[in-house]
């Protein structure tokens, strides 16, 4: 029996090594990885923006030590990663086999010429290098057209064509089909060492600035994360948002939108993150300043959770601050008096270059760009022999990939006091681009006004004024001594009999009382009633607005600019006042601007308002002011601002 025995041993230790080598081999064979290197721009210009992909698809493993190529010549200005799938599978009870995939997305700023031969990228899976296809990008001088793109070689080293799946749609997609991209655009949120944030395993709240230390003027992305375990149920309530003091700050979201999350493993912890904030932080002077941290409350996990099954709990979050360091603009080569930041461009107009000695005329001059639109300002031309007013100032501030721009329009009115040709000289201004580092100009073309007619005539002396304690109607010699007034008929007086010696005169001393008792008694309810009409006062002002406007537009129809816009000032006002509880009729829009600001109302609606009234002031005798379209424009705009206004809520006004 020992022999059987041990043939059976043998052939059982035999039947394992065959298994386990067997079984090696599957694994061994398994782990496999496909990763593509693709751009979206192989020529560019210095200061454009490429958007680099690098996708990895691995199967018998997790793709681990994301390596990137070398990327001198290149400002990573974000870095994000996405993992879109990563799920095992396996048939009858056969080994399991595991899929992944993860793309890291990188935005580089083109910071000088050359041409850069982009090195594969590397992963690793299950311990093995993979290698990605290399790709060349080639960057021109800034103003310089960039050549045709290259075809490249979208291979991977190997033979292996794996490339980037795509979903009907064209998009990058995981291993079942779906889009990566959420609807907001992005992969995902920066990567690499963990700044902004303090690490928590249940949730934290990270803020991410694409630039520590920008030029004065400018534009740093700003952009606040909130990282959870399991998701969460609801939408986070911010208890404190973030703040931006010494810059100026336009937001970047829409105020309507639904929160889109993506996959990020921190610390080997998977997370699903949430883009609360984004907007543009433009630093106003040099010097040290903080983006002031976030802290939220949000309801994380719930039954219906895919990703995590945790049961619902309320977390409290707080960020943490981020320094940011504001650099002045370089002294080698800047020019004098005032410089604005960004990349802009300035087109002059006039709305007809001739017209009568008297007659005014629209000056319009248009900067378009990407940068602080509302740090631009133009002096106002200083021409001799024309009378030009301080300009009507409007933006239209855009962000197109996040990048703050637009247009501002600034219009003068002219008026020529004598006939000639007027030269108007290039308008513009100093303009500093960060990207290159250089300084230039945003200048107009000249312009020359052609005014015929005679001269203007002088304004007739004011008249004199009365003598020194002479009465209305009285006249003064030379030597400023008063006659009396003078007197064109005369009259006989005859003598009158006492009050005191009436007959009605007893009964009136006897009921003065009752007379006291029923004045003060209906003053008391002049006061409730005034108090109850004050509550709406200012509902009543909107609707009174509303019907000016409408009478506003009868003026509009039958071209009377002076009707419309007396009309169009009057509501505006009209809602002002009943919301402030006070006159503003008295005041120059310069004093209302801020005493608006005074009773709480923030500076940018302040602003539009001063500016809206005093466009309309402009408009008034402006041939573009009458012109259908601008007189509809403006209708929308009061409009607008009217129900603005309308949801102030002013602070209590200070005791002179």
């Amino acid at each position: 029996m020992a022999a059987p025995a041990r043939s059976a041993v043998q052939t059982l230790a035999i039947t394992v090594l065959v298994v386990s080598a067997l079984i090696g081999r599957g694994r061994a064979a398994a782990q496999s990885a496909t990763v593509h290197m693709s751009a979206s721009h192989t020529s560019v210009a210095v200061g454009d923006v490429v958007v680099l992909e690098i996708r990895a698809d691995a199967t018998g493993g997790r793709v681990q030590n994301f390596e990137p190529p070398d990327l001198s010549g290149f400002d990573v200005v974000s870095r994000r990663v996405a993992t879109p799938m990563s799920f095992q599978f396996g048939f009858g009870g056969q080994t399991q086999v595991m899929q992944s995939s993860s793309v890291q997305t990188l935005e580089l700023l083109a910071r000088r010429p050359g041409r850069y031969a982009l090195k594969p990228a590397r992963v690793l899976v299950g311990g093995r290098r993979f290698e990605s296809n290399r790709l060349t990008i080639v960057v021109v001088p800034a103003g310089q057209m960039p050549p045709p793109e290259p075809a490249q070689n979208g291979t991977p080293p190997g033979g292996t064509t794996g490339g980037t799946p795509t979903n009907p749609l064209g998009l990058p997609a995981n291993l079942l089909g779906e889009p990566l991209l959420p609807q907001g655009g992005a992969l995902g949120p920066p990567t690499g060492p963990l700044d902004g944030a303090e690490f928590d395993s249940q949730a934290f709240v990270r803020t991410v600035v694409d630039k520590r230390e920008p030029y004065v003027g400018e534009q740093v992305t700003v952009t606040i994360y909130l990282y959870v375990r399991g998701g969460i149920r609801s939408a986070p309530a911010a208890t404190r948002e973030p703040t931006a003091e010494g810059f100026w700050v336009h937001d970047l979201l829409p105020p309507q939108r639904a929160l889109e999350a993506t996959e990020q493993a921190v610390g080997g912890t998977s997370f699903r993150v949430y883009v609360l904030r984004r907007f543009a932080a433009f630093p106003l002077r040099a010097g040290e300043f903080t983006i002031g941290a976030m802290k939220i409350d949000i309801q994380s996990g719930g039954g219906f959770d895919l990703f995590g099954g945790s049961p619902a709990r309320a977390l409290h979050r707080d960020g943490v601050p981020v320094a940011i360091h504001a650099r002045d603009l370089p002294a080698a080569g800047r020019p004098s008096g005032a410089v604005h930041v960004g990349r802009f461009t300035t087109e002059a107009s006039l709305d007809r270059p001739q017209a009568a000695t008297g007659d005014a005329v629209t000056l319009t001059a248009r900067v378009r760009g990407s940068g602080n639109l509302r740090d631009v300002h133009i002096a106002t031309p200083v021409i001799d022999g024309l009378s030009i007013l301080e300009p009507q100032i409007r933006d239209q501030v855009e962000a197109p990939g996040d990048l703050v721009g637009g247009t501002r329009t600034f219009e003068w009115l002219m008026v020529p006091q004598r006939p000639g040709a007027f030269a108007i000289p290039p308008i513009g201004f100093a303009t500093f681009d960060a990207a290159s580092g250089t300084y230039a100009r945003a200048d107009s073309a000249a312009l020359t006004l052609t005014a015929a007619g005679a001269a203007t005539p002088a304004p007739p002396p004011e008249p004199a004024e009365p003598a020194p304690g002479a009465e209305p109607g009285e006249l003064a010699d030379e030597r400023g001594a008063g006659y009396g007034p003078l007197r064109t008929e005369s009259a006989l007086l005859r003598p009158t009999t006492a009050l005191s010696s009436e007959r009605w005169f007893p009964w009136a001393v006897a009921t003065s009382p009752l007379f006291l008792l029923a004045t003060l008694l209906a003053s008391a309810l002049r006061r409730r009633a005034a108090a109850r009409a004050g509550t709406k006062a200012p509902e009543r002002a909107v609707k009174g607005a509303r019907k000016r406007l409408a009478h506003a537009e009868s003026f509009a129809s039958a071209g009377d600019a002076r009707g419309y816009y007396g009309e169009v000032t009057s509501a505006l006002k009209a809602v002002i006042e009943a919301r402030l509880g006070e006159p503003v009729g008295g005041l120059t829009l310069a004093r209302l601007r801020t005493r608006l600001i005074e009773r709480g109302m923030p500076d940018e609606l302040a602003t539009r308002i001063a500016e809206e009234l005093e466009g309309a002031e402009f408009a008034r005798f402006s041939a573009t002011g009458s012109s259908p379209e601008e007189m509809s424009r403006t209708s929308d705009r009061v409009q607008a601002l009217t129900e603005r206004i309308d949801r102030f809520a002013p602070v209590a006004a200070e005791p002179a």
